[in-house]
């Protein structure tokens, strides 16, 4: 028993890594937008379409009171998916209890996301903060699935890297979002990955002067993680 649940195991990890191996990471947020040393500019040709993609959220407690008072990339979002209603019923129970909830919109398909809040945690640690993130990632991956007619592009971002991320934790964002991400793909379920296996993940990164942090963590994932 203990050597095919091992063997499931592994199987799992192997299959995670060809996803995260999968997984592009892009310079720009999930808008298409791009932060250059302070200057915002709109990449050509990367503004999500409503059809094909579909954008995370990572939302604040202002989604289920008023979204006119949320900061930071759900400002930016909810401006140009002009989301002026806050989420009611088990939707806001929901997203309370960090469970990503799935919403359409004129604009196309949200998923949000509130991330964990490192500072009022207290987390310390990149295994901590993992350990809370891999939960996120893991729902968001289950909402896009259970999307109807599910558009064939998923825009995620790294979640609770700003506004709720601490000053310690900041410079290890990139490998502790990209070790999160894939701890919660070998979560999956065969059957779940089957369904991912026609759709582009993007990992979209805001900040210029990030991007090849990311992409060194998510490269790394395939050479030096083991199940």
């Amino acid at each position: 028993l203990q050597a095919a649940l091992a063997a499931e195991q592994a199987l799992a990890a192997k299959q995670a890594r060809v996803f995260v191996g999968r997984t592009t990471v892009q310079a720009y947020s999930v808008l298409g937008t791009q932060d250059i040393a302070g200057q915002i500019i709109h990449v050509t040709g990367k503004a999500p379409n409503a059809i094909a993609d579909v954008i995370v959220d990572p939302a604040g407690p202002a989604l289920k009171s008023n979204p006119y008072d949320a900061r930071g990339a759900s400002r930016a979002i909810y401006d140009e998916y002009n989301i002026t209603n806050k989420l009611a019923g088990d939707d806001a129970t929901n997203l309370k209890n960090h469970n990503a909830v799935a919403k359409k919109y004129t604009n196309g398909w949200v998923i949000h996301i509130i991330g964990p809040n490192f500072n009022a945690l207290s987390i310390t640690t990149s295994k901590q903060a993992i350990k809370q993130l891999r939960a996120c990632y893991l729902s968001v991956l289950r909402a896009y699935i259970a999307i109807p007619e599910r558009p064939p592009y998923l825009r995620l971002l790294p979640i609770s890297s700003g506004l709720f991320c601490t000053q310690a934790l900041q410079p290890d964002m990139p490998d502790i979002t990209a070790k999160a991400y894939f701890q919660a793909l070998k979560a999956l379920k065969a059957s779940e990955l089957n369904e991912l296996l026609s759709c582009q993940l993007s990992m979209c990164i805001y900040f210029q002067s990030l991007v090849n942090n990311y992409r060194v963590a998510f490269k790394a994932i395939n050479k030096t993680l083991t199940a």
